[in-house]
């Protein structure tokens, strides 16, 4: 990265509640000559914005028609204009910009225009989760490693699901983001690979805000969760040891 002026701040928002933005990501909102910010962005998030920001709703909603390159498209092309004018912009996106969330086509965008750019982290969904309810994702002897899966991907199957099976038969978590539509076939593909029914399941929806909830049980509790609605967005906490403290 050049070390000229900075003229867009990836930025990650957190899960929803602004006391979990970091003090730099307060700060780049605050200081922004523009926001670009995603549909998931939390309205107490954009209640922040300073009057004097150019403030651009550039979110996709799943279903609400839109073209997802046309969108991506769109939103390079404001990183041209702006950095034409030396303004700064502020990339606001939900959670971490690195984790399901396009960041990294973006900063490709910004380096091969030679658009200089920082990123600054966030909070994830999935363990601002786990802190909230007192998930151990991790545990000594009993839970060594974590991985991050995406229920959404450009393939129709689930074989991108394959590393989460020696993990879960090892004792391990696994968060499944943007699920919930296919949790009844992530079910099903589970049991297939020998994978318990009892292993333990806790469902999260609407992380750090005023209306999250909760599911916890096993994998066997699946349609019954499914069955009482679950508002999105929302995600899945799947392992031998997940249950919650809280």
């Amino acid at each position: 990265m050049e070390t000229n002026k900075t003229l867009v701040s990836i930025v990650g928002a957190g899960p929803g509640d602004p006391d979990l933005l970091t003090v730099k990501a307060y700060r780049c909102i605050r200081e922004a000559d523009v926001i670009l910010y995603d549909a998931l962005i939390d309205e107490r998030v954009i209640d922040l914005f300073p009057e004097s920001a150019k403030c651009i709703y550039v979110g996709k909603r799943a279903e609400d028609g839109t073209c997802q390159d046309v969108r991506q498209n769109n939103i390079y092309e404001l990183y041209r204009q702006f950095a034409d004018k030396k303004l700064h912009v502020v990339r606001l996106k939900s959670g971490d910009p690195l984790i399901f969330a396009r960041g990294v086509e973006e900063i490709r965008y910004l380096q091969e225009k030679g658009i200089p750019y920082e990123i600054v982290p966030g909070i994830s969904a999935g363990l601002a989760g786990a802190a909230i309810f007192g998930i151990p994702l991790t545990e000594r002897a009993v839970a060594p490693s974590l991985l991050l899966s995406s229920g959404v991907l450009l393939s129709e199957g689930l074989e991108h699901l394959k590393p989460s099976i020696a993990l879960l038969k090892e004792g391990s978590a696994i968060i499944i983001y943007m699920s919930i539509k296919r949790m009844r076939e992530i079910k099903t593909y589970l049991l297939q690979q020998g994978i318990s029914a009892e292993t333990g399941m806790v469902i999260l929806s609407k992380i750090s805000t005023p209306d999250q909830q909760k599911w916890v049980g096993t994998l066997e509790d699946v349609d019954a969760f499914l069955a009482d609605g679950i508002p999105s967005p929302s995600l899945v906490v799947l392992g031998k040891n997940v249950h919650t403290l809280r």
